[in-house]
């Protein structure tokens, strides 16, 4: 007769239905990460914000200098994925200059919009023509009209 236990060797449905779920989250680790990541994203505004408008823009620079030759070097240029960027706010680094290099370059930019709250982005076609409205926010997006894409690669 084989034998028999009082439990199966693994315990995992016996503590807890959720225990090994990757995607369970105590709600107090999340609150904590909630408040960790408001509290950075101040901090990380509040020092671009103290920035001179020069340190700014040599900063953007930089980091298109970057972004191109890591496009180059990862991407096969003769048939580009839609890339999305961003509209810079609040002192963020202005990558507009490199985003419209790219869209003369072939590359098809999107940018994200909000178009419902709690609901996942919509990226919709940009390009120096664009015609902006405000959105959430009252950030720059393109207006609904414009064609929604998917990029392949997001700048974030």
């Amino acid at each position: 007769m084989p034998a028999r236990y009082a439990s199966s060797p693994c315990l995992a449905g016996e503590v807890a239905p959720d225990y090994f779920d990757p995607l369970a989250v105590d709600p107090e680790q999340a609150r904590d990460v909630a408040r960790w990541r408001r509290a950075e994203r101040t901090r990380l505004r509040n020092e671009r914000q103290a920035l001179s408008v020069e340190a700014r823009r040599r900063v953007g620079e930089a980091l298109a200098g970057h972004l191109r030759r890591l496009l180059a070097e990862r991407f096969d240029c003769a048939k580009p994925p839609v890339l999305s960027a961003f509209w810079p706010i609040k002192g963020e680094p202005d990558l507009r200059p490199l985003m419209a290099e790219l869209c003369a370059s072939g590359v098809t930019v999107a940018l994200p919009i909000v178009e419902v709250k709690a609901a996942p982005l919509v990226f919709r076609r940009w390009t120096p023509e664009t015609r902006m409205v405000r959105g959430d926010w009252n950030i720059p997006v393109p207006p609904g009209e414009a064609q929604a894409l998917t990029p392949g690669i997001t700048f974030a």
